[in-house]
């Protein structure tokens, strides 16, 4: 059962929802973007950035240690503000 939840809490992760509901967008309302590429940059910044902050915590020292809580201020719009150090 263990699994079970912890697929449920993998699945749910918001830029994973983020990537599901902009397919959905793109395939039942394709006039919202204006072009694949538009689609696309959505992906890559809602989807692939977010969850880059997982893997990269390890590298950046000062989030190093900071366990889930580094993760979370590990995001796009605080880490010009946080600093690497």
């Amino acid at each position: 059962m263990d699994k079970f939840y912890l697929t449920i809490r993998k699945i749910t992760v918001a830029p994973i929802i983020a990537v599901v509901m902009l397919t959905v967008f793109f395939i039942l309302i394709p006039e919202i973007f204006q072009s694949a590429f538009m689609y696309v940059l959505s992906l890559f910044c809602l989807g692939v950035l977010p969850l880059l902050a997982y893997p990269i915590q390890k590298h950046i020292p000062s989030y190093k240690n900071k366990g889930r809580d580094g993760q979370r201020t590990l995001t796009l719009p605080n880490l010009p503000l946080d600093g690497i150090k």
